[in-house]
């Protein structure tokens, strides 16, 4: 990760040496899935910090237009150049190149908790999706087990307050809770959460585990509603 990492914080980065290695092989697997899963297709859709387009193959076929947001120029070249369908943008999620409710859906993956400003940002996703489109990201959930657990043993209580914690430069968990509130306090209607980070650690570790249980949302949904996954994904309503 970037030292010091701001909106343009990727610039130069190699992202894709990011996936290699068989554990993020699966979550790579399994946020494809998610996302292929749960959009609903329709005339527009925007990806936010989209990076190389690794997310594209997902959307690009449900809809009519297909926007990528990607400040660092490297990234949205090398999306640019492997999906030719994609309309790449150099902008930050805080000022985005639509109209209001231009766009069916918005997609965020990985991003979420760069913000410094998530209340901007999520402000700023009301403003372009239209009544009755999406709005599907995920964040990092600060209350997940192995922070649970190790908040407890050293009587670090702030796991279960809704500030955001910062593991690194620019690098925030958040408490569901108030994840929650944001998104209603800007027209947003949860519709289902999903849990990442649990079964594909468990597949990776142990190779007789089916490699199936990395990709069930069966278990994706259980993980969310015991509130135990390192990461959420939400998918909203714009009401």
């Amino acid at each position: 990760m970037p030292k010091n990492l701001d909106w343009k914080g990727y610039e130069g980065a190699d992202y894709e040496q990011f996936w290699l290695g068989r554990q993020r092989q699966l979550l790579d697997e399994f946020e494809q899935k998610i996302f292929a899963a749960l959009l609903s297709g329709g005339k527009a859709i925007a990806e936010v910090g989209g990076g190389f387009g690794r997310l594209a193959p997902t959307y690009l076929d449900k809809y009519e237009t297909s926007h990528l947001v990607e400040p660092a120029s490297n990234l949205r070249g090398d999306a640019q150049k492997e999906h030719p369908g994609l309309k790449c943008h150099d902008a930050s999620a805080e000022k985005l190149p639509f109209e209001d409710g231009e766009l069916d859906t918005v997609i965020m993956c990985r991003v979420f908790h760069h913000f410094h400003d998530p209340d901007a940002a999520v402000k700023e996703v009301a403003r372009v999706v239209r009544k009755g489109g999406q709005y599907v990201f995920n964040y990092s959930n600060k209350k997940n087990i192995r922070r649970l657990i190790g908040g407890l043993l050293k009587f670090d209580f702030s796991i279960f307050d809704h500030s955001a914690k910062e593991y690194y430069v620019s690098l925030f968990g958040h408490h569901p809770g108030y994840v929650e509130k944001l998104l209603a306090k800007h027209g947003f209607r949860i519709k289902a959460i999903y849990g990442a980070g649990v079964m594909d650690r468990i597949v990776a570790k142990i190779p007789l585990v089916p490699k199936g249980l990395s990709q069930s949302l069966f278990f994706a949904r259980l993980g969310a509603a015991f509130g135990i996954s390192p990461a959420n994904f939400i998918v909203a309503e714009r009401v």
